[in-house]
């Protein structure tokens, strides 16, 4: 239950900003007049968010590893937690750098 009530909780949070971007206003200093443009938005505060969020997962991580103390349990749930946060730390680069493409050609496309 506790791992549907998270992202769940952390979705709705999102909900009342993407209303609030989609009414004409300012996100970061740039005027938003369109749905595409609130939308890159959003993803790109929500990528940012998640990666600040990775980087987080590798300091703890690194803790836990440094601090097992010869504790080969304590050791390999660092060890496990470092590599899924570098794991998600490259799947968020590369979501950036996809949703930038993706922007790129519609924008081309389109304008």
């Amino acid at each position: 239950m506790k791992k549907i009530l998270l992202p769940a909780s952390t979705l709705l949070f999102f909900v009342p900003v993407a209303a609030y971007a989609a009414y004409n206003v300012t996100i970061i200093n740039t005027p938003i007049t369109d749905i595409g443009a609130v939308i890159v938005k959003i993803v790109n505060v929500l990528l940012g968010f998640t990666a600040a969020l990775a980087v987080l997962f590798i300091i703890i991580g690194g803790l836990q590893y440094i601090t097992s103390a010869g504790n080969t349990d304590k050791a390999k749930t660092g060890r496990q937690t470092l590599t899924y946060a570098i794991l998600g730390l490259i799947i968020v680069i590369l979501s950036y750098f996809i949703v930038s493409l993706v922007t790129n050609i519609v924008n081309s496309i389109f304008k």
